[in-house]
Formats: C-alpha cells, sequence, structure tokens
C-alpha cells in the first residue's frame, strides 16, 4: 500500500486537484468550520473560502486561510448563541 502524504496549511497556497483522502474532484466553497478548542468548548467560524472533495468532503484549507483564521481566534467572537446539544450514550 502507498503511503499517503497530507501537504500541511502551510505548505498548501491552493487547493489540490484531487482529495488526498479518497481521490475525490476539489472545488472551492464556502462553508461553516467548528473547531474545539482546550476546554471542550466548540467554536464556529462561518463563511470559510475551503477546498471541498465532492465525494468524502474532506475540506482543504489554503495558508492564508488558515493565517486568518488563527487571527479570528485571537479576537473576540462576532456572537455567542447557544447550541443544543445531545448525548449519544442516553439513547441507548
Amino acid at each position: 500500500m502507498e503511503e499517503m502524504r497530507f501537504p500541511a496549511p502551510e505548505d498548501r497556497e491552493t487547493y489540490p486537484e484531487t482529495c488526498d483522502l479518497c481521490g475525490g474532484g476539489v472545488a472551492e466553497q464556502v462553508v461553516i468550520l467548528t473547531l474545539p478548542d482546550s476546554e471542550g468548548r466548540v467554536r464556529i467560524i462561518e463563511g470559510v473560502p475551503a477546498g471541498v472533495c465532492d465525494q468524502c468532503h474532506e475540506k482543504y484549507l489554503t495558508v492564508e486561510t488558515s493565517r486568518t483564521i488563527d487571527t479570528l481566534l485571537g479576537a473576540p467572537p462576532a456572537r455567542e448563541e447557544p447550541i443544543p446539544v445531545w448525548e449519544f450514550a442516553e439513547a441507548v
């Protein structure tokens, strides 16, 4: 089996033409990213340009987008909203 190479965002100035995971086509879309913080809370960033695989939906960010996200996360959020949460174990 061939070893897979996953370019780090700092090495990516454009999106790959094909997905590193499944080989699907990658096209630019505007997405919503959810990122956990060190305290287990979820941070949501809307309107993020990303390359998205048309098969597995893997997202790719450029170095410019990654740097912008780092800057955003260092500033107060645009707004805060309550988010409903379900516990899977309670359903079993």
